[in-house]
């Protein structure tokens, strides 16, 4: 009885381990693009992202991007994983709009020499300046995969 005690301890010690273990891989930044994609899991249809706010075109067609569509009522001087700024559709073949990636935008503090927001955790997403509206500003292509990297700013797989 005793050796069957000694087991059920080591076992019940392995599985500890492991399930602890586990715990402490997890990367953060995988579950904070899982906690973006939870966010924009109903952009399926052009017409679900539209009726959500994300309704104006502030661009048109960009090369390499797509359209972007502005929920303005988000832009502010903070960044939230689950609320992108700007969602990002494109034309199929058949012309229907796909969703393909989001665009975070912060407006820059002309009083503040500080870079850009804090983003996602780690050092791989790179803001860039735009000029044309005085904003940081960060592409995620969470939805379309993009060969150039998850944060490039345009997409080699749309025309």
């Amino acid at each position: 009885m005793r050796n069957f005690d000694y087991r059920f301890s080591l076992l019940a010690f392995a599985i500890i381990f492991l399930v602890s273990s586990c715990k402490e891989d997890s990367d953060p930044l995988a579950d904070e693009i899982n906690l973006l994609r939870a966010a924009t899991e109903s952009f399926d249809t052009f017409s679900e992202a539209t009726a959500a706010g994300w309704d104006t075109d502030i661009t048109g067609y960009v090369s390499g991007m797509g359209h972007h569509y502005l929920r303005e009522e988000l832009v502010d001087d903070n960044f939230e994983i689950t609320r992108p700024e700007v969602v990002l559709f494109a034309p199929d073949e058949n012309g229907d709009m796909q969703f393909v990636a989001v665009e975070y935008a912060v407006p820059l503090d002309p009083t503040s020499s500080s870079g850009p927001p804090e983003g996602f955790t780690g050092d791989s997403d790179v803001w860039s300046v735009n000029p044309n509206g005085d904003m940081w500003v960060l592409h995620v292509w969470v939805e379309l995969s993009n060969p150039d990297g998850l944060f490039h700013p345009t997409n080699s797989e749309l025309p």
